[in-house]
């Protein structure tokens, strides 16, 4: 693991924001955008007015926005008025949420005042809203200064991918080397991309290993545990390492649990769970059509549909990460939150309201996280709404301020155009904040793997090609082996059972154990290795990191700490040197 010694990029560095031009969204498969009412803003074709700048590709939910929740955006009001002019209207869901003026999902809906059919596009409705609130910078347009200001505070909802590689051609449309980059990584061309790929046209393979589990302390020994908090797939089975099992009494059909006198090393939040099902079920109520709704804590499903056994491009992508963490910090805890579909998807307003349901359980003393671990993120159409008014980045600085370290991987498009939440870590953190780390990937050889983003905001290396982790045991796909042999009774001479020959099976994981490439992985050894730390600050020196200690300055001087022992600095020029292996 290596540390950036460049400076922090920005205006300060009179670096460029986003100073690569590759168009890296330009083929994303039709099928995942129909599956979630998604849309790719392309920036010659986006609407806009005169003196608009034009903007970055960007995907976004064509039928949300995110909005402050205060906001009077019914009949009448200035908000209402200004869409009803493009035959529309904004409507909030039912389901109620803590802080009505936090940042909301709102469903934009052909208004019922409408006489000619309406193509509802969250884009064009946001650059009305946003140039009507500038009127009134100029012209005494119809918002007051206040509205003005949460106009201001309204985004786009983005769809969010995680950040492995990927290129099972029977999942979603085509392999790697054919470019579609939100599950394909796309970008790469045949070369580099064809070197990360296993039988099958897949970037992830089973494999055997013959190491035995981290021993995990009782604990008795191991005292308070550090939480790494994983809001990716969720988790499917595998017993030997995770403890993640079959339970048919069990909601969901899985349970997690550890040996007599061990906490269990995943633990997830069923109530959360259910929150984060009835906040989504609320805006699909609300008219915002399609929308998958995540429900339960547990990864699914194992293949694509009923008539394509492809098993989808995340599936096992949380009990993969969650390997990791076990491998290098055992004696952590996993807190598993589900927020991302199996075909690499996540809502940003789901994860938003996760998040924010975390923040608040933070800051009230009745959940405890050290690290969270963010294995996904996506492209903004400007740099301003990315740096100062993105809906995430106020949430994401709550945690940092209770001592919360955030990692996030740096994304998959071999491209050094700024990556978000990850590209957060372009800025210094704020006093009494702990960092946002950005994640780059490795090569086994320590070289910078050809698939990974890159540039001046990536300020972390971590190993990201051909790692080996846990696997969900009940996957089987539908690639099969090239060819089968079946055996004699009795096998031949000098051999037994198993009574077929084969080739590798690509798709059967039933060994619990796969080979995978992406930042999706450089992300959580780094978050597994400040925990690690965190356990050994709390044995070394309990008085001051003891993790028992309550409250934000504590929590902070734990984080830190633990970083400055893996050779972090707040410094951006003196953050360790190029090269430097400091895990």
């Amino acid at each position: 693991m290596r540390w950036s010694r460049d400076p922090l990029p920005g205006p300060m560095s009179g670096e460029p924001a986003d100073d690569d031009p590759t168009e890296v969204l330009g083929s994303v498969p039709g099928s995942i955008l129909a599956r979630h009412g998604a849309r790719v803003l392309k920036p010659a074709e986006a609407a806009g007015f005169q003196d608009d700048r034009m903007p970055r590709s960007t995907i976004y939910r064509t039928r949300t926005l995110l909005v402050p929740g205060d906001l009077p955006a019914g009949h009448g009001s200035p908000a209402g008025v200004i869409l009803e002019r493009l035959g529309m209207e904004l409507v909030f869901p039912d389901f109620e949420v803590a802080d009505r003026t936090g940042i909301r999902t709102a469903v934009l809906r052909p208004a019922r005042t409408a006489r000619t059919p309406v193509a509802v596009d969250a884009w064009v409705a946001l650059q009305a809203l946003r140039h009507a609130a500038a009127e009134r910078q100029t012209h005494e347009g119809p918002f007051t200064e206040a509205e003005a200001e949460q106009i201001s505070r309204i985004q786009l909802e983005h769809l969010l991918c995680a950040a492995p590689m990927t290129g099972s051609p029977i999942t979603e449309g085509g392999p790697i080397t054919e470019g579609g980059p939100i599950t394909e990584g796309g970008g790469l061309g045949t070369d580099p991309a064809g070197s990360y790929l296993h039988p099958g046209g897949s970037a992830r393979a089973p494999v055997h290993l013959y190491l035995p589990p981290p021993p995990r302390r009782p604990d008795t020994e191991a005292g308070q545990r550090p939480v790494v908090l994983v809001a990716d797939t969720g988790l499917l089975p595998n017993d030997a390492w995770l403890g993640v099992r079959p339970d048919p009494n069990a909601p969901g059909g899985y349970t997690a649990a550890g040996p007599p006198g061990t906490a269990p090393f995943v633990v997830v939040d069923l109530n959360l769970q259910d929150d984060i099902a009835a906040n989504s079920a609320s805006v699909s109520s609300a008219g915002d059509q399609p929308r998958q709704i995540i429900r339960g804590p547990w990864d699914g499903p194992v293949t694509v549909g009923p008539l394509n056994p492809g098993v989808p491009v995340c599936s096992g992508h949380g009990t993969f990460i969650a390997g990791i963490i076990r491998q290098l910090a055992p004696d952590a805890q996993v807190l598993s939150v589900r927020i991302m579909h199996p075909d690499a998807i996540v809502y940003e307003g789901d994860l938003l309201y996760a998040l924010g349901q975390i923040r608040d359980q933070v800051q009230n003393g009745t959940r405890r996280v050290d690290v969270i671990s963010l294995s996904l993120g996506y492209f903004s159409e400007t740099q301003e709404d990315a740096t100062y008014s993105a809906t995430l980045r106020p949430v994401v600085s709550d945690l940092t301020g209770h001592g919360v370290a955030v990692v996030a991987a740096a994304g998959n498009f071999a491209t050094t155009r700024r990556y978000y939440p990850a590209a957060w870590a372009a800025q210094a953190p704020d006093p009494g904040h702990a960092p946002v780390l950005s994640v780059g990937a490795l090569n086994p050889n320590d070289s910078q793997a050809s698939f990974s983003n890159g540039g001046p905001w990536v300020r972390v290396w971590a190993n990201g090609a051909a790692v080996v982790s846990t696997f969900p045991t009940v996957i089987n796909g539908g690639l099969m082996p090239a060819s089968r042999m079946n055996m004699p009774p009795g096998g031949t001479a000098g051999t037994s059972p198993p009574a077929r020959r084969e080739p590798l099976d690509p798709d059967n994981y039933h060994d619990g154990y796969a080979t995978w490439s992406g930042t999706s992985f450089a992300a959580p050894e780094l978050a597994a290795r400040i925990a690690a730390e965190l356990t050994a600050g709390a044995g070394a020196d309990p008085a001051d990191l003891g993790l028992a200690g309550p409250g934000p300055a504590a929590a902070l001087r734990r984080t830190v700490s633990a970083l400055e022992s893996l050779g972090w600095s707040p410094d951006p020029g003196g953050a360790g040197e190029e090269g430097q292996d400091s895990g």
